[in-house]
């Protein structure tokens, strides 16, 4: 007998308006479902409808109810109550498959539209009152947890060769050991990931390498052969991925996806087939640059790590330790970075016009120069001058 769900998200004021207007013809789907059984905080609440999205977007809008067609041409709209958006995806069947895009039709059948999801833990849906239906035995799944593709796991990976890379993000999301036939269906048809975009498949193993158990699905990946597939013939260290999962956890870094690949490939210099072949956003191609053209080493000394960050740019220096860290392994520079993450820059205490003013300086090339001496004289100094202290040393020292 299972215990039916209670959870406070399904009854509140918003969401209860929703199943209203469509006449409890809705409901939970997916992962929200999956986790609050797995007793996971569930960020998104999603929602699977029989009525068609034309329908659902009529009766919500009578309803008052704000809806946005963020993916109509795959069923589905959004409503927006109180800033919180709710995806309401119309039921749907398989009609065709090419490996990359599906041809469907609308169905009011919720075990149908079950049968076309990826995996059995992704397949429960659940109505309001709580009771869940599992036309996939996702439950027994859950409680292992198993990672294991809805009916024939070969046909699903044929269907859509996403499904294989999304194999392994849920496998590093979950403690869950690799499925053999899922395995198997990924050796067979390993191939077909060279069909998927570049995007899909960045934006796939970006989400993979940053779960909780990145380590475990990577390895299972290369023993069906996917790898080439996804890194081309990047040379991967798992020795050295572990060893900076473990000082990122044991230092509380923050998680960064290209930082993590260079673990993994104990070379930025590697990423360059990998960088073309997942079609990188320019938010990691800039960090992917910053942490190529300034490298820092272990052994300089926290002071000179304070001038660089003043020659740079606090937040991309500190990537660029983060880089190093994940090449190097070395934890004197987890330790500097924690130093410097809760370093506040001192302000340089006189601009130009202190120098005109106090030291008789006119605008021109003269001005920089000293203002520039001066301030690498205050860096030396250990940033302790004064205002006063850094126009007497110009006084002294600068002026001719």
């Amino acid at each position: 007998m299972i215990t039916p769900l209670n959870q406070p998200w399904m009854h509140s004021p918003a969401v209860s308006s929703i199943f209203l207007a469509l006449d409890h013809k809705v409901r939970f789907v997916g992962g929200c479902i999956r986790d609050a059984l797995l007793g996971h905080v569930v960020k998104d609440i999603d929602l699977a409808c029989q009525y068609t999205p034309d329908i659902v977007t009529k009766k919500l809008t009578e309803q008052g109810i704000k809806v946005v067609p963020t993916g109509i041409d795959f069923g589905t709209v959004t409503a927006v109550i109180n800033s919180v958006a709710y995806e309401i995806t119309s039921l749907r069947q398989d009609i065709a498959t090419d490996g990359r895009h599906a041809t469907v039709s609308y169905t009011e059948d919720f075990a149908l539209d079950a049968m076309r999801r990826d995996f059995t833990i992704n397949a429960l849906s659940c109505d309001q009152d709580g009771t869940i239906y599992d036309y996939t035995k996702g439950l027994e799944d859950i409680k292992g947890p198993v990672i294991r593709f809805v009916g024939d796991a070969g046909l699903r990976c044929q269907e859509d060769a996403l499904r294989i890379l999304r194999y392994y993000r849920f496998l590093a999301r979950f403690p869950a050991s690799p499925n053999q036939e899922a395995q198997q269906a990924c050796t067979k048809h390993a191939a077909l990931i060279n069909h998927l975009s570049g995007e899909r498949i960045g934006a796939e193993m970006l989400k993979c390498i940053t779960m909780d158990n990145p380590t475990l699905s990577l390895k299972a990946m290369t023993d069906t052969g996917c790898t080439p597939y996804v890194f081309g013939n990047t040379p991967m260290t798992f020795d050295n991925f572990k060893r900076y999962l473990e000082i990122e956890h044991k230092h509380q870094l923050p998680i960064m996806p290209i930082v993590r690949l260079i673990a993994l490939t104990h070379d930025h210099n590697n990423l360059s087939h990998i960088k073309e072949r997942w079609k990188l956003c320019k938010k990691h191609i800039k960090s992917l640059q910053i942490l190529m053209k300034n490298p820092c080493t272990p052994d300089l000394l926290l002071q000179e790590h304070k001038t660089r960050i003043l020659e740079l740019d606090k937040h991309r220096y500190l990537e660029a330790i983060l880089g190093c860290i994940a090449i190097t392994n070395d934890e004197g520079l987890a330790n500097i970075y924690q130093k410097l993450k809760h370093w506040e820059i001192p302000t340089f205490p006189i601009n130009g016009q202190d120098l005109i003013e106090h030291c008789g300086y006119t605008p021109g090339k003269a001005l920089g120069n000293a203002l520039k001496a001066a301030k690498k004289w205050w860096i030396e100094s250990g940033y302790q001058g004064s205002k006063n202290d850094v126009l007497t040393y110009v006084k002294k020292n600068i002026i001719s």
